[in-house]
């Protein structure tokens, strides 16, 4: 990218800009709100667009895309601005040595699209709602309101420009009525990515390859470490935007390694009934395209979930359903080899006990 793709020019005009002068507070408050959207797009585009962190902007961020005021002119008042200048410290990081362009690209696209009528296409440009409110609301601030008594137009590389006025706020404020939902949810997947600095965040890999960011606390450290590349269940509190999308874990509260070892029961809880066994009934433990299986194979039962627990819970039932259909059954009514069936089962449990909901 030449160094004219790092430039952004902010024109401020109308009856309260007078002989090309303009309040300071006026300058301070859009310049401010321009820089944290860029900085809210820069931490977008290094973190590769998955979620938005919460915390502080990373310093690697601020020296990509921090923004510079290299003069004004009079008649309407301009402010030009561009990026800090490229350094070798940045061209190191592959992710970060066009992270400042990419940003104000973004923003451009965003900007020219609300100028266009077309402002539900920033979903797509944004896909994480956290990282969307906050960029619009930087965004939303930086225009006037129409009593203000001036205008402002930006425009990037002398080419694209757009016109922030009041009319972007409808489409501003119903994108930001997506507001971010939470729920508990139970995830499980493999731990690929974690980070402790500047915040605590990792990435776990569900199946299908669909990664989501998890937030946790401190006191999770080892857990996660010893969790890196297994399996693992994790419990949370669940970030879902307006379309009920999960979108990022806020906090991690439980984090487990799954254990895939054979299965063995000694009894077995039903919905009704507790069925105890003369012998251990054994199983296979299984996972695959994000669901448990447990089977045994003497019976063929085979219960599956999308957790361990309730893989468990499935198969049980199962057992119940048989129990029901063939060990209560008459003779009369059952084939040779359902009544082989019937005589296992009745082998194999000692005694039933009823079950009770407090």
């Amino acid at each position: 990218m030449t160094e004219q793709k790092r430039h952004i020019q902010l024109r401020f005009d109308g009856p309260a800009v007078q002989r090309g002068k303009i309040t300071v507070d006026v300058l301070i408050q859009t310049l401010k709100n321009l820089q944290d959207a860029v900085y809210q797009l820069g931490r977008f585009h290094l973190e590769k667009g998955v979620i938005g962190s919460r915390g502080r902007i990373p310093q690697r961020v601020k020296d990509a895309c921090t923004l510079q005021l290299t003069g004004t002119n009079q008649g309407s008042f301009v402010a030009d601005l561009e990026l800090n200048e490229k350094t070798e410290q940045l061209s190191l990081f592959n992710d970060e040595k066009d992270l400042g362009e990419k940003s104000l690209e973004t923003l451009s696209a965003i900007m020219i699209n609300f100028n266009d009528g077309k402002g539900h296409e920033v979903r797509s440009l944004i896909p994480d709602v956290l990282t969307r409110n906050r960029t619009l609301r930087f965004i939303r601030n930086m225009i006037p309101e129409k009593s203000a008594g001036y205008s402002v137009y930006i425009s990037f590389d002398d080419e694209k420009k757009a016109a922030l006025t009041p009319d972007f706020f409808g489409d501003i404020d119903e994108l930001l009525l997506e507001s971010v939902e939470e729920s508990q949810v139970t995830l499980v997947g493999r731990v690929v990515e974690i980070q402790v600095e500047p915040t605590r965040w990792f990435h776990i890999s569900l199946s299908g390859g669909r990664r989501i960011k998890c937030y946790f606390e401190q006191d999770l450290d080892a857990a996660l470490f010893q969790a890196i590349d297994q399996l693992i269940e994790i419990r949370g509190t669940a970030q879902r935007d307006g379309r009920g999308q999960l979108q990022s874990i806020n906090r991690v509260y439980d984090v487990k390694i799954i254990d895939l070892d054979p299965l063995s029961f000694d009894q077995i809880l039903g919905k009704d009934r507790v069925f105890i066994l003369k012998e251990h009934l054994h199983a296979v433990l299984s996972y695959e395209d994000g669901l448990f299986f447990i089977e045994n194979e003497r019976f063929n039962i085979l219960g599956y979930g999308p957790t361990r627990e309730q893989a468990v819970q499935d198969f049980q039932r199962y057992f119940e359903f048989l129990w029901h259909e063939y060990a209560e059954a008459d003779d009369q009514e059952l084939t040779p080899d359902a009544k082989k069936l019937k005589d296992a089962l009745r082998s194999l449990v000692t005694r039933e006990d009823e079950t009770y909901d407090f």
